[in-house]
């Protein structure tokens, strides 16, 4: 019977023998002799094949002591994703809302999802149980990046964010009312909520992240020295720093009532579903934007190290194609003018672009070359606007000021620690019998370089 214990020592038996070999080459200070070169040859052809039959054997012996969890863990499907799979999607808000809003526990596929997620982040929820994002959320796709998990999406153009951060509503049979069973209808007319662009401009997102979190980053080079015969190298050195994530969490509540839940003829896992995402996405793009920095992320316009700034006026200004020029200028200057390129501004910053020519340059007519030309492009980049980019700025004696920003998106990051967690209440509005819904998540933002962002933040619009 094969040990493990013999293949390590032979494999220790042959790596000595290759320093052996090396160290007298070396000490003799020669090259290696034909005979000398083939036998290191072999020594290393099987020090090599013993490696990967230690390796395998090691892999085999972990699997056989893992359990049915640990599987699950190591990437597998989530159980409402293996029951989706299999033609049996069982899993259902609706059901759970429902047991925790009559005092009873959490059983299913609903609990078994929870309790997954909760291993898998080594977390437990402060509420009741943990949503997956893959079903509280309609994700739309535009890059991928992941820490340890599958795929991160980001949330699609369905939500808007509150003022403040927290969104309250109340929904019952008075409020939704347009939903109590009067008809047999499957649809119901959506609130028109603030545009996300934020990921259609390529931001990089992160997932299923452990504590606090850093990304080494070089923040100096070592420089070029000519130096005459026997002259000396002068003395450069690189630093590093670190992007630094924590997380910061972002919450808000729902109220709706039994009757609700329970009567609605509209689908109502759909539209719980996209209710969840009304509350929590929309306040997280617009806290890349403008954050405070507490307890919110810090955004590019509210702060930190983004200094590259284009000043219009003294009480803001009105917009010019050279403006917008400088924005790219300033990236450029700072090597930053690659990667996801794109300009965003607010809906009023967009109306003013295309009403502003672009003054002194040759016309071919005598129709007018706008900034903001057709196909949402700027100066040849792609072109973004959303409620989410604030218009209410402002500077000196100048209001209702808008932003601009333009950017390499892919330096914005998106770091997610949880699944949504999820707190059903049914004591707040129990005389009522109303079931008040909790929501959290943890999340932060940050930017690989603050260089690779430049903005206008006093633009007068018309």
């Amino acid at each position: 019977m094969i040990r493990t214990c013999d293949l390590r020592a032979r494999h220790a038996e042959l790596m000595d023998e290759q320093r052996e070999l090396a160290d007298r080459v070396e000490a003799e200070k020669r090259p290696f002799s034909a005979d000398e070169q083939r036998r290191s040859d072999e020594v290393f052809a099987e020090a090599k094949r013993l490696a990967e039959t230690i390796s395998s054997i090691e892999r085999f012996e972990a699997n056989a002591r893992m359990t049915e969890e640990d599987v699950r863990r190591a990437g597998q499907p989530l159980p409402h994703e293996l029951e989706q799979a299999r033609g049996k999607h069982a899993y259902s808000l609706c059901r759970a809302f429902t047991l925790l809003g009559k005092k009873q526990p959490l059983d299913g596929l609903e609990k078994e999802t929870s309790d997954e997620i909760e291993g898998r982040i080594g977390k437990k929820p402060v509420g009741s149980f943990f949503i997956p994002t893959n079903l509280a959320m309609r994700w739309n796709v535009h890059r991928n990046h992941k820490v340890g998990g599958r795929p991160f999406r980001p949330p699609v153009d369905r939500t808007r964010p509150p003022a403040d951060g927290v969104e309250r509503r109340i929904d019952d049979t008075t409020a939704a009312a347009g939903a109590v069973l009067t008809r047999w209808d499957t649809t119901w007319i959506e609130y028109l909520r603030a545009r996300m662009v934020l990921d259609q401009m390529g931001a990089t997102y992160l997932t299923e992240m452990h504590g606090n979190f850093a990304l080494p980053r070089q923040s100096g080079i070592g420089t070029v020295t000519w130096v005459a015969e026997s002259g000396s190298v002068a003395t450069t050195a690189q630093t590093i720093d670190q992007v630094l994530f924590t997380p910061k969490t972002v919450g808000a509540f729902t109220d709706m009532s039994r009757r609700f839940l329970e009567q609605l003829s509209i689908d109502p896992e759909e539209f719980i579903r996209q209710d969840l995402t009304a509350i929590l996405a929309r306040g997280i793009e617009q806290a890349a934007y403008s954050g405070t920095g507490s307890p919110q992320p810090t955004g590019i316009l509210t702060g930190g190290g983004f200094t590259q700034v284009v000043p219009l006026g003294t009480n803001g200004g009105n917009p010019s194609y050279q403006a917008m020029i400088q924005l790219e200028e300033l990236l450029a200057k700072a090597n930053a003018d690659i990667g996801s390129l794109a300009y965003v501004t607010s809906p009023a910053g967009r109306s003013t672009l295309k009403m502003t020519p672009k003054q002194g340059l040759a016309q071919t007519s005598y129709v007018p070359i706008m900034v903001w030309q057709d196909g949402a492009t700027v100066n040849e980049h792609e072109a973004y606007a959303t409620n989410l980019i604030p218009s209410n700025l402002t500077k000196g004696t100048g209001t209702a000021l808008s932003a601009v920003i333009f950017g390499n998106w892919a330096e914005c990051m998106l770091a997610f620690w949880t699944g949504v967690d999820t707190l059903v209440d049914p004591y707040t509005g129990g005389p009522a019998g109303t079931i008040r819904i909790v929501v959290l998540q943890d999340l932060d933002i940050e930017f690989r370089h603050f260089q690779s962002f430049a903005y206008i933040n006093d633009m007068i619009t018309t």
